[in-house]
């Protein structure tokens, strides 16, 4: 049984007692007045009129705050769903976001084409911004210390270990082909491939760094995610 059932009998309870004490109060009162061990017709009609108010009151009064306790079980239902909701839109957009910072392929952007490398970076800080603005609705509904602990040291590891490798090697690629442009007009063939070389080694070196930043970031999302499945297992149990 809920916290809401609870109080609910508990209402129920106080008000037969209620109830009780009033029958058991007035009747020798009534008669004592009297002076009479025996009540007529007229005394137990007007003692039932009594009781009978006293249980009319105590019946609005109970569906007062029968309707009151649906009332805040609504809200309470409602609150938990949007907990619920904030967690999985936070994964769905944090993961959104990882899966453009792991592609090492740039989006499959022409690299020769500077557009594109912007496109491809925009692409990037939408997602970024996506995950943070359900970061923020998570914040405002989740109190779980062990979920946002884990949120908190997920989100410091990508950004210290992965999510600036896209910014600085598309700048390093644009500079570079930059300086292919200028040596085709002048350099020699020498020239040109060994820029063309570094261009290989800018790919090479972001693959590399972008996987080491994976390895020491997928444990934490595990945790991560184990921790929001049992959140809201727990969510689910407190709704039903």
């Amino acid at each position: 049984m809920n916290d809401f059932g609870l109080i609910f009998d508990l209402f129920i309870l106080i008000g037969l007692g209620v109830i009780y004490l009033t029958a058991k109060n007035l009747l020798p009162s009534y008669f004592s007045e009297k002076g009479k061990n025996i009540a007529t017709k007229e005394d137990i009609e007007e003692i039932t009129s009594l009781v009978e108010s006293v249980k009319h009151s105590f019946t609005i009064e109970t569906e007062k705050i029968k309707s009151n306790l649906q009332i805040l079980a609504g809200l309470k239902g409602s609150f938990i769903t949007e907990e619920i909701n904030s967690i999985i839109s936070f994964n769905e957009t944090y993961f959104d976001w990882l899966n453009k910072l792991m592609d090492t392929g740039l989006g499959s952007a022409d690299t020769k084409k500077e557009s594109e490398l912007d496109l491809y970076r925009k692409k990037i800080s939408d997602a970024e911004m996506r995950c943070s603005n359900s970061e923020a609705k998570l914040l405002l509904f989740v109190e779980n210390e062990n979920l946002l602990k884990a949120l908190n040291e997920l989100r410091i590891a990508t950004i210290k270990h992965i999510a600036s490798l896209p910014q600085k090697y598309i700048i390093q690629i644009i500079f570079n082909n930059f300086q292919i442009q200028q040596a085709v007009n002048g350099s020699s063939a020498e020239n040109i491939q060994s820029l063309y070389d570094k261009q290989k080694g800018f790919f090479k070196e972001f693959n590399d760094k972008t996987i080491e930043g994976y390895a020491i970031i997928i444990p934490l999302a595990k945790d991560f995610r184990k921790i929001c499945r049992n959140h809201i297992q727990e969510l689910m149990k407190n709704r039903s």
